[in-house]
């Protein structure tokens, strides 16, 4: 019983770690898109902003 629980565990921790990789990556990913996103739509504003006063 118990080694079935220790294999189980063993499994998951192996499983955790590809995850874990694979979601750093898509994390990556992800965050410099919301960071260009990010600066964009201020950008957008500033010039939204501008527009009105001209």
């Amino acid at each position: 019983m118990n080694t079935k629980i220790a294999i189980a565990l063993d499994f998951d921790r192996n499983l955790l770690k590809r995850r874990n990789s694979w979601l750093t990556k898509q994390n990556r990913r992800s965050s410099t898109l919301a960071l260009v996103t990010r600066r964009l739509t201020y950008i957008h504003n500033i010039n939204c902003e501008r527009k009105p006063s001209e």
